[in-house]
């Protein structure tokens, strides 16, 4: 485990230390979680979505004039909710996630270039709270939810006059963050990005 962990930092250090062209930037957001709860292959419709946000550095390198990879570290939130028995139990999560994408620019007009994306991130749970009430992390059965988190993301958006970014995408969780065997659990968030580089 202490391994796997291990590779997206290493990636990032061989991303930031290349001598092509590249800027620092910083990115922000809202998007709306999700989890995909199953118990022994069978899903689960009670859960619900919740708002999340993500805030955190980027760091963009050029390859090509059309092709550039974009590492960076993002706090981020997600969670769900469940209605039923009188109550609602609301789950917020934080991470600190890894994402590195690769984004083509694809048309361009004017001061305005479109974009696709598609990547990955590694994920890594800071806090996780039910109702307001705060549970320990960890690998063990008497963990609700594993530490380490990991998924696709696929995206599209806008470069405004070199610097600006309007963007929405969408991370796919592959990671099954439960610990019991006869369940599996999986984060998804759409979001919708703003940018700015420097």
């Amino acid at each position: 485990m202490k391994k796997i962990s291990r590779i997206p930092l290493i990636l990032l250090v061989a991303l930031l230390s290349c001598t092509a062209y590249s800027q620092f930037g910083v990115k922000g957001g809202i998007g709306i979680a999700s989890i995909t709860l199953k118990t022994q292959g069978v899903k689960s419709n009670i859960p619900q979505s919740v708002f999340s946000f993500h805030v955190g550095p980027t760091y963009e390198i050029e390859i090509s004039d059309i092709i550039s990879i974009e590492p960076g570290v993002m706090f981020t939130q997600k969670g769900f909710k469940i209605a039923g028995n009188n109550q609602i139990l609301k789950s917020k999560l934080l991470f600190i996630e890894i994402p590195i994408n690769v984004k083509g620019y694809i048309v361009e007009f004017g001061d305005a270039r479109l974009y696709g994306l598609a990547g990955g991130y590694f994920g890594f749970m800071l806090s996780n709270k039910i109702n307001g009430v705060k549970f320990p992390i960890g690998n063990t059965p008497n963990n609700l939810f594993k530490g380490f988190d990991a998924g696709l993301t696929f995206g599209s958006g806008v470069e405004l006059f070199e610097a600006m970014t309007v963007g929405v995408s969408f991370d796919i969780g592959l990671a099954n963050l439960s610990n019991d065997p006869n369940e599996t659990d999986r984060l998804s968030v759409f979001k919708l990005s703003v940018g700015y580089k420097f």
